[in-house]
C-alpha cells in the first residue's frame, strides 16, 4: 500500500492496530488534529510505503504492522520513532535527583517499529530521533544537513549504584 501526503507541512502518525492479534493491521493518520485529519486503516497488506512529498513534515512512528518504508520529501522534516515516557526510580535517589533517577517507563513505551522500517531522508535538513525500536531499523540521510539522535533511557534498576 502506498500513501502520498501533500506538498504542505503534514503531520503523520503510524500505529499498529493488530497488537493483540496475529493479523497485520495498522493505521496511518495524516494531517493535524486541530485542522481535521485523514485516517487510513489497513489489513492484510504485505508492506506500506509513505511518501511525505514537500513541506516541513513531522512524523511519529508508535508502531508498524508490516514492512514499512518512509520517504521524506523536500523540506526540513522530523521523524520520531518510539515514545519512551519516564518515571522516577524512587529506589535510586542521588543528590542530583533527590526524588529518584528518571528511568524508562517500560510499561507505557511504544514499540517504535515491530517490523522492519526504512526511513529515507529527502532534500532539506531532516531530523531523525530514535527512542525505541523493536525490529530492524534503517535510517538514510540525503541532501541537506541531517541530524540523527539516538536516545537510550535505562529501565528501573539499570543504573549502576
Amino acid at each position: 500500500m502506498i500513501v502520498n501526503t501533500t506538498q504542505g507541512a503534514d503531520r503523520i502518525v503510524l500505529d499498529s492496530a493488530g497488537k493483540n492479534t496475529d493479523e497485520a493491521a495498522g493505521v496511518v493518520f495524516v494531517g493535524r488534529i486541530s485542522e481535521g485529519r485523514e485516517q487510513v486503516n489497513y489489513r492484510q497488506q504485505d508492506g506500506l510505503t509513505i511518501n511525505s512529498l514537500g513541506g516541513d513534515d513531522s512524523l511519529l512512528v508508535d508502531d508498524t504492522a508490516v514492512i514499512t518504508e518512509i520517504n521524506l520529501g523536500r523540506g526540513d522534516d522530523a521523524i520520531v520513532i518510539g515514545i519512551v515516557p519516564t518515571i522516577l526510580d524512587q529506589g535510586n535517589r542521588t543528590p542530583e535527583f533527590p526524588d529518584g533517577v528518571p528511568v524508562a517507563d517500560t510499561a507505557n513505551m511504544t514499540s517504535g517499529n515491530s517490523t522492519p522500517l526504512t526511513v529515507n531522508g529527502g532534500a532539506g535538513d531532516d531530523f531523525f530521533e530514535v527512542n525505541h525500536n523493536s525490529s530492524n531499523l534503517f535510517l538514510n540521510g540525503d541532501a541537506g544537513d541531517d541530524t540523527f539522535f539516538y536516545q537510550h533511557l535505562p529501565g528501573p534498576q539499570e543504573y549502576v549504584r
